[in-house]
């Protein structure tokens, strides 16, 4: 009985051994499983707001043209009404390819200007300064810093553009010449 304890206690061992090494060591892109389930859930952490403030902005279409309207903007016209629209179903769709990793970069990018208009432009508006800043501009900050990282490196190998990358790849290498 003692015999197959210390068994199974060593196959158990074996196969956590061989877990830690499959988890920690890098495969052929050069990043573990574990960094690349860090970008991913980056990315995802980076997507929930982008879609959530498009959400917000849709069932809320008041306060934002009042909002635009206390800055001393025309914020019930028709041109304020598109403008919203458009910013709802920009901030919902690039909030949607971060998620997926779809075109990464050019959401990123997208979002990233989005985001500076956004907190830049309003307070700058408010105040008449040169230099805005602020408590919602310091909030930006961080945000800003990870849309960066992505613009930079892309969506990671989970992610759709990896998938396209990788079927291109095959595809090209099954073509006869």
């Amino acid at each position: 009985m003692r015999w197959l304890r210390s068994e199974m206690l060593q196959l158990l061992r074996l196969r956590l051994r061989r877990w830690r090494r499959r988890l920690w060591q890098p495969d052929r892109s050069g990043l573990t499983s574990v960094q690349k389930l860090g970008i991913l859930v980056g990315r995802l952490c980076l997507a929930i707001p982008a879609c959530a403030s498009g959400v917000g902005r849709l069932l809320s279409c008041a306060g934002p043209l009042d909002y635009l309207e206390s800055l001393g903007l025309p914020g019930r016209t028709a041109t304020a009404s598109i403008l919203l629209a458009t910013l709802v179903l920009a901030h919902v769709l690039l909030g949607l390819c971060l998620a997926l990793g779809h075109y990464t970069r050019g959401a990123a990018a997208a979002l990233l200007m989005l985001l500076m208009l956004d907190s830049l432009l309003p307070e700058a508006m408010e105040a008449g300064a040169a230099i805005p800043g602020g408590l919602r501009t310091l909030a930006a900050w961080p945000f800003a810093g990870g849309l960066l990282v992505l613009l930079l490196c892309g969506g990671g190998p989970w992610s759709c553009d990896a998938r396209r990358r990788r079927l291109r790849e095959l595809g090209d290498s099954n073509v006869l010449a």
